[in-house]
């Protein structure tokens, strides 16, 4: 079984900055073991949680809203056509994975 969204995402930053998760930890102000079970799939952030990691990570508007749809979280300000585009998105992506 593959690793839930939001950790194959925060994972794939991770990697693109060669950071360590504790560099990140230190970064959000996370506590390191709460992140590591973010990156493992067994706990889910939430949109405070989030929003310490997107900002952390420096992302751009567009990733940091990316970053919530992979918690399974409603970013901030975004509109109900929005959410709709990015749950059929989020469809497509999941059937191409399966």
């Amino acid at each position: 079984m593959s690793a839930p969204t939001f950790a194959r995402t925060l994972r794939g930053y991770l990697d693109e900055r060669g950071w360590s998760q504790g560099r990140l930890a230190r970064l959000a102000a996370v506590d390191n073991a709460l992140l590591g079970r973010f990156l493992s799939g067994k706990r889910w952030p939430g949109p405070i949680t989030v929003g310490l990691l997107a900002s952390a990570l420096r992302l751009d508007d567009e990733a940091t809203d990316g970053l919530y749809i992979a918690a399974a979280l409603l970013p901030p300000g975004v509109s109900p056509e929005t959410l709709i585009r990015a749950l059929a998105l989020a469809r497509v992506a999941r059937s191409e994975a399966a």
